[in-house]
């Protein structure tokens, strides 16, 4: 079995990336990875100082709507 770490970049997209970007890169991320292995999701690196703090608010906010659907059956696995 393989277990994926998902990124949500923290040097571009929780940077300077709006709010769309966020949402799009915790789906992508989500999408692309939990259906079909174990997924440990989290930031690319760290939360530094750098980092919008409401980038990382949606990021959780996304991540939390997202897990509590059935992904296998969202993507037709």
């Amino acid at each position: 079995e393989v277990i994926v770490w998902g990124n949500v970049n923290c040097g571009e997209t929780l940077v300077s990336g709006n709010l769309e970007d966020v949402v799009r890169e915790v789906t992508d991320n989500i999408y692309g990875a939990a259906p079909f292995c174990g997924y440990i999701f989290g930031s690319s690196n760290t939360l530094h100082m750098g980092v919008k703090p409401e980038n990382v608010r949606v990021m959780i906010e996304t991540y939390m709507h997202i897990r509590s659907y059935p992904l296998k059956r969202l993507v037709g696995v």
